[in-house]
């Protein structure tokens, strides 16, 4: 089976009010990106029973990977190249931040053989900047205009939607919009417990009421000027879903590297506990198999497969586990009597009206495999 490969880096600059991810706030990554470095090519050759395998994605995320030089991104895609098979055409990705961008580096990233690069505006609107606690300056219009001028490559935008108080939200898209993004990620403002905005904020029903005219009028947007909504939080233009990331959607191969990243292939999944410097130190020391139940798996098919706009095949599902159980094949039932649902050729996907609370028919559905 083809496998997507995903590298990640637990580093930021600065640790943002929203952020509940794992993460080390470093500043300029320094000489950790030498030991980093370091850690990720031994593990990545270290784990023999993976090499030569098929991928046709790789995705460099984090934290923020573009706080690393070039040369030593370009090495890691060296190892990986010389560890994989990649196919002709991969999809590679990588994450960064406003405030790394120079048209120097980005033709650099590219050299280095990435053709997708994903930004992380969050917010056009410096008061809404400030209000979630992001951290930088935020994206202008310089930042925009290098980023976009770098041509031959897949130009990919991350916002925040449903913040309090957005009345840009229209104008935040039509920007980014204009300058032809061809995939835009939409993520509803979550409030994390522990982080820094949750003292400043309250989820109650006057929240969840605005998040969700935030969502329909997102949708209309973006759908008015020509993106397709594919996934719960992702619009694309023809062509440009997101190979990779649909891997995390349709329950596909994905194998993963660097500290606590999170692997899946061969139908089981894995996971890199060590602590930092423990990682860098020896960079299979935390590394063991995430067991999960039959049943916790089946939810897990159901509720990643739902996030798709066109859901999940219940043929697929009985591949992969042998038979729909009886318990769950009502309980969809329930939510399409509902309204939240709808079954066609083998498939069940959420309706419009569903979309707006997929968390809770998400979690009715599989709540008995809980």
């Amino acid at each position: 089976m083809t496998s997507g490969i995903y590298v990640h880096f637990p580093f930021c600059r600065a640790k943002c009010g929203y952020c509940a991810f794992y993460s080390v706030p470093v500043g300029p990554a320094g000489d950790y990106a030498a030991l980093y470095t370091s850690a990720l090519k031994k593990e990545i050759t270290g784990r023999e029973e993976l090499s030569r395998r098929d991928a046709d994605s790789i995705y460099f995320g984090g934290g923020t990977p573009s706080l690393f030089p070039v040369e030593k991104l370009y090495e890691i895609l060296e190892t990986i190249s010389q560890t994989f098979n990649i196919l002709p055409q991969a999809e590679m990705s990588i994450e960064m931040n406003p405030s790394d961008i120079s048209v120097k580096k980005l033709e650099g990233l590219k050299q280095a053989g990435f053709n997708r690069f994903v930004l992380g505006v969050q917010t056009l609107n410096p008061a809404l900047h400030n209000l979630i606690g992001r951290t930088g300056e935020p994206c202008g219009k310089k930042q925009l205009d290098d980023f976009f001028s770098c041509g031959a490559v897949t130009h990919c935008v991350d916002l925040i939607t449903g913040i309090p108080g957005q009345d840009s939200l229209e104008a935040e898209l039509d920007t980014i919009a204009s300058y032809g993004a061809k995939h835009i990620s939409a993520y509803l403002l979550s409030i994390e417990e522990g982080t820094p905005l949750e003292g400043s904020m309250r989820r109650d029903d006057a929240f969840e009421d605005m998040q969700r005219s935030a969502f329909i009028n997102t949708k209309k947007i973006l759908e008015g000027r020509g993106y397709r909504h594919y996934e719960i939080s992702n619009y694309a233009l023809e062509g440009y879903e997101s190979l990779h990331n649909k891997k995390y959607w349709t329950f596909q191969d994905y194998i993963s590297f660097g500290n606590g990243a999170h692997s899946f292939y061969d139908g089981r999944r894995y996971i890199n506990k060590a602590p930092l410097e423990k990682y860098m130190a020896d960079p299979a020391a935390g590394f063991e198999e995430d067991k999960r139940s039959v049943s916790s798996s089946m939810a897990e098919f159901v509720m990643t497969g739902l996030r798709m706009l066109d859901g999940f095949s219940t043929l697929d599902f009985v591949t992969q586990f042998g038979e729909l159980p009886p318990e769950l094949a009502r309980r969809i039932d329930e939510e399409a009597r509902k309204g939240l649902l709808v079954m066609r050729n083998e498939r069940v996907a959420l309706t419009e009206k569903g979309l707006l609370f997929a968390d809770q028919a998400a979690f009715n559905i599989v709540q008995d495999l809980l």
